[in-house]
């Protein structure tokens, strides 16, 4: 079973919402090792459904309003997650960039977003 294309607008407010901070992503993590603590759900999954979907998973995500009350490593902790394709999760990269890139053109100045290319926001509780 193979992940579908999710709709372009849902796409773009992914997007949004990481380019906004408000979503953490597998590309937050510090190291591979680290996912298994942040995203403890995938390890969790029954073997066969996640063999099904590893060769076409681009991207794990989750809203920073679903992490749990604790954290790891002062990276927040989910119950929950989100998987793009590999397909979507370079179209929702590549707006992030964009979004980033027109922020900078504007302002001259790099943004504050919580970008790919960022370390995430601590999470306290």
């Amino acid at each position: 079973m193979a992940l579908k294309n999710a709709p372009p607008d849902d796409l773009a407010k992914v997007a949004k919402d990481i380019f906004g901070n408000l979503i953490f992503t597998d590309r937050h993590a510090r190291s591979a090792q680290d996912l298994s603590f942040v995203f403890p759900v995938v390890s969790m999954m029954k073997l066969k459904d996640l063999m099904d979907i590893a060769d076409d998973i681009g991207m794990i995500y989750e809203y920073y309003e679903k992490a749990a009350p604790s954290s790891v490593n002062g990276m927040p902790m989910f119950f929950s997650c989100h998987f793009l394709n590999k397909h979507d999760a370079k179209i929702v990269t590549a707006m992030v960039l964009e979004m980033d890139k027109a922020v900078k053109n504007v302002t001259g100045k790099p943004s504050k977003t919580n970008s790919a290319k960022k370390r995430p926001r601590r999470v306290r509780h």
